[in-house]
């Protein structure tokens, strides 16, 4: 197949950092630790599912390009998706996985501190990898717990859409569009619910002649059907279409980590009063808004 290339040119990621170092400027931060696996993406491209275990990308107030800090194993992702050089992919030895007794933290506290030797630091804290113990070994690696809570800095950053993004988020709602029509088309008396989510699924990924889907690391289709149709968030069961079914759709397809969702309900039959009511009304506030 063709070598991943990243979603954005190099100007765009650098922006965004030169962006974010000022927002650090300002709130007197001299390196700050982006845990948060989608922010990692949005700085660099990296593209790993390999958020499961310590990974971070560091920005530096003197440094026009941030560096990646991920497993050894992983370089090869970031060599694959991501706009920076090898320089600055950098990596701590797998001994440090799922060891009882070794930290990565240690390691990729070495890694900042020879980079940002002394100086405020911050940290996204609600980085799920971080957790109790990871917070704790890595105060202790870097030699202070003093960490400015950087959490909201980079989305307060995606607030604003470049071009580029928001053609993105265009292609991504043709493509939700497309796949809510055949997911309603899909449904009928005697069909498989999983069936439905199946032709879903292909629409979202296979997108358009024109575009690709893409995936997402959160679940792209949600659809309770029947009695746990009011419930939100549920997917489809070992279950058959029938009469009087109401089923939910939430999708959401996805360009380069840009996602549109979309919600609709669909009765299978005739709806009763009370799902006309409510349709009525979300239309009327649809309409007014």
């Amino acid at each position: 197949g063709e070598m991943l290339v990243p979603a954005f040119s190099q100007e765009e990621y650098r922006a965004r950092t030169t962006r974010l170092r000022q927002q650090m400027a300002e709130r007197g931060i001299d390196a700050l630790l982006v845990l948060n696996e989608g922010n990692m993406n949005y700085l660099t491209g990296y593209e790993g599912f390999s958020d499961y275990v310590p990974q971070l990308v560091l920005v530096c107030q003197d440094e026009e390009d941030p560096w990646l800090i991920l497993r050894e194993m992983d370089t090869l992702c970031a060599d694959a998706s991501s706009y920076l050089p090898q320089s600055h992919v950098l990596s701590y030895p797998e001994k440090y996985i799922a060891s009882s007794q070794l930290s990565a933290w240690q390691p990729i506290a070495g890694l900042v501190r020879e980079r940002s030797p002394s100086g405020c630091i911050g940290v996204e804290l609600s980085g799920k990898i971080l957790g109790l113990k990871g917070h704790a070994a890595l105060g202790k690696s870097l030699g202070t717990s003093e960490f400015i809570d950087a959490d909201g800095m980079i989305s307060s950053l995606k607030a604003i859409k470049s071009p580029a993004e928001l053609t993105y988020m265009e292609q991504a709602g043709k493509i939700v569009d497309r796949a809510m029509q055949v997911g309603r088309l899909a449904i009928s008396v005697g069909a498989r619910e999983c069936d439905v989510a199946a032709t879903i699924a292909h629409a979202l990924y296979a997108g358009t002649p024109e575009f690709p889907g893409g995936t997402s690391r959160s679940p792209l289709v949600t659809m309770p059907v029947g009695s746990p149709g009011a419930a939100p968030h549920l997917t489809w069961t070992d279950g058959f279409y029938k009469m009087g079914c109401q089923t939910n759709f939430e999708l959401g397809a996805v360009r380069h980590r840009y996602c549109c969702a979309l919600s609709r309900t669909v009765f299978l039959g005739e709806p009763t009063a009370r799902s006309r009511h409510v349709h009525q009304a979300c239309l009327d506030g649809f309409l007014a808004a």
